[in-house]
């Protein structure tokens, strides 16, 4: 059997402008990201009302949140008011309210307008057409995905009829025990380094530094299960 019969079956590499061209980058950002359902974090980092992370998606900076309700719930991550960005922070905890830094406008867990200097002496202010602009999000196999688009993809008949369709019915892959085996991944990483850290470095300072960096490393680690998720949206 020759070398092209052995090979015929798969599909040629795309050509190396592809991957480097910033007009199809922009395009797939457009035409791709912006459109379809994107997966975002694991559901687990997310687990307390109140967490929250921000994502770069398709140019755009979302704030994803575990609301009061344990709903996740996606925003722009752009304050009402004058455009500032309300979250610098990656991820982290608030109790109650995001508050822009600009000039204080302050944001629900839901995105409602909640309070703004001065907001009695402004009746004509229309609370609910100030709240943050949604995203739509969804909550799925451990994961939290969202879609920038007004009009979204269904996502039973895209995402979970693809997920279907390559690895079987949702029961047998959650059965796999992935979001759990995550969980104990950065949970052994973490006591592993710590350990480590602890006989190495006597001083507390030094193990506060190290232990960081070791939960960094442990968390970029366990975040690549999410790519799996990532890529299931985009045959």
């Amino acid at each position: 059997m020759s070398t092209t019969e052995q090979t015929r079956s798969l599909l040629p590499t795309l050509p190396g402008h592809y991957y480097v061209d910033p007009a199809l980058f922009e395009a797939e950002q457009t035409k791709i990201f912006a459109r379809d359902w994107f997966c975002v974090a694991r559901a687990s980092d997310l687990a307390a009302a109140g967490s929250f992370q921000t994502f770069d998606v398709a140019g755009e900076n979302l704030i994803i949140v575990r609301d009061a309700d344990l709903h996740i719930r996606a925003f722009f991550n752009v304050c009402r008011h004058r455009g500032s960005r309300i979250c610098n922070e990656a991820e982290g905890r608030v109790s109650r309210t995001f508050q822009c830094p600009y000039h204080v406008w302050s944001y629900g867990l839901d995105g409602h307008l909640v309070g703004a200097p001065n907001m009695a002496m402004m009746p004509d202010l229309d609370v609910a057409e100030r709240a943050l602009l949604a995203v739509h999000s969804r909550e799925w196999l451990g994961y939290v995905w969202v879609c920038l688009a007004h009009d979204e993809p269904d996502f039973e008949s895209s995402v979970m009829q693809q997920v279907t369709d390559r690895f079987g019915d949702p029961e047998t892959i959650d059965g796999y025990g992935l979001v759990q085996k995550a969980y104990a991944f950065r949970h052994d990483a973490e006591i592993a380094f710590a350990s480590a850290i602890i006989a190495a470095s006597p001083k507390r300072a030094d193990f506060d530094a190290h232990r960081r960096d070791a939960l960094a490393g442990a968390k970029t680690n366990a975040l690549l299960s999410a790519n799996i998720a990532t890529h299931l949206s985009h045959p």
